[in-house]
């Protein structure tokens, strides 16, 4: 079957630089098998990895954004772990490479990574295969170890950074994990990582998921 998943332009701006940038969203697979109690997709998924697009139907969306709209700014690639699947990044990395039109001076997208997947990767190679931009979780000092390891993460950010790759880390508040006691440090290993932008989030119970079970 061939499936096509890229939804309408959104607009996305910040009064406070005057500034706005376009952004596409291409839907490259659902789940995620890390089974965080407070993740969506995961419940959604029960674990599993459901690919909706190849990366020969990614490209040709990309190809459809960067041409419908020149002044497109950014594609975020829907897809909790895709930096894990190698496979399919350096599959979508050859066709961008040999795209005559645009290629990689123009086609980059904004990849989802746990550390541990993005531990995988050397910057370059990331960058080469169109990875421009990483959105990963640092949610807590004191929990998620399954899917950070033993990783220096601050090392790992501060190399994606220094190889041009922008960042987005996000961070979880209300972990059973933080107390008053702890949060300060919680707060300061996250500015610790000095990321480009990020997302602090209020950890919630969404129906259906474990978290809201519990």
């Amino acid at each position: 079957r061939s499936m096509v998943c890229h939804l309408p332009v959104e607009v996305i701006r910040m009064p406070w630089f005057s500034v706005s940038t376009k952004v596409g969203y291409i839907l490259s697979a659902l789940g995620c098998e890390w089974k965080c109690e407070f993740c969506c997709t995961s419940a959604y998924a029960k674990g599993r990895v459901i690919e909706v697009m190849s990366p020969e139907e990614i490209y040709e969306s990309m190809r459809w954004y960067y041409t419908t709209y020149p002044d497109l700014g950014q594609i975020y690639m829907m897809d909790e772990e895709l930096l894990l699947r190698q496979k399919k990044v350096k599959a979508l990395g050859q066709l961008i490479r040999k795209d005559e039109k645009f290629g990689l001076s123009k086609m980059s997208y904004l990849a989802f990574g746990t550390l541990k997947a993005l531990s995988l990767w050397d910057p370059e190679e990331l960058l080469l295969n169109g990875v421009g931009q990483i959105w990963t979780g640092i949610e807590s000092l004191y929990s998620y170890y399954n899917k950070k390891g033993e990783i220096d993460s601050k090392t790992l950010i501060q190399t994606l950074h220094e190889h041009g790759i922008e960042t987005q880390l996000s961070w979880i508040v209300g972990d059973d994990c933080q107390t008053k006691e702890n949060i300060d440090a919680d707060i300061d290993n996250l500015i610790a990582h000095a990321p480009c932008t990020t997302q602090i989030a209020i950890l919630s119970a969404t129906p259906g998921t474990a978290l809201y079970r519990r």
